[in-house]
């Protein structure tokens, strides 16, 4: 197709915003898979994509995730970390139009909470 010009979507992008890693601190997880948490920022994403041609990314959440059974049994701490991270990765889409998509995250095992959270990310943070 000439004359056309191609762009990339990441579809796999991961975020580590600032409030998951400090939620995370306060649990005693400092790595997801063995690796320290990095510290992400949205710009330095931003200059990686245009440095690649991704257009777009669609982001989610880091491992290890939001639940913790041993340390959050009762996955309080799952439910409140879905909403912080639904919240700050929608403020990521609305402060970088058109740049950011967002797979919600969901408290998973608790499947009501899941579902909830799901409703929650697609009703009012669209």
């Amino acid at each position: 197709m000439s004359g056309t010009t191609w762009a990339a979507i990441d579809l796999h992008h991961h975020v580590v915003p600032r409030e998951y890693a400090k939620a995370l601190s306060k649990l005693g997880v400092t790595e997801g898979l063995g690796v320290q948490l990095p510290k992400w920022e949205a710009s330095k994403a931003l200059d990686v994509m245009d440095a690649h041609g991704i257009a777009r990314s669609v982001v989610s959440i880091s491992a290890p995730g939001v639940y913790f059974p041993a340390k959050d049994p009762t996955s309080a701490v799952a439910k409140q970390l879905s909403r912080a991270m639904n919240e700050a990765c929608a403020a990521l889409v609305r402060d970088h139009p058109g740049r950011f998509g967002v797979f919600a995250t969901l408290p998973v095992p608790d499947v009501d909470a899941a579902l909830e959270e799901l409703r929650y990310a697609f009703d009012e943070l669209h």
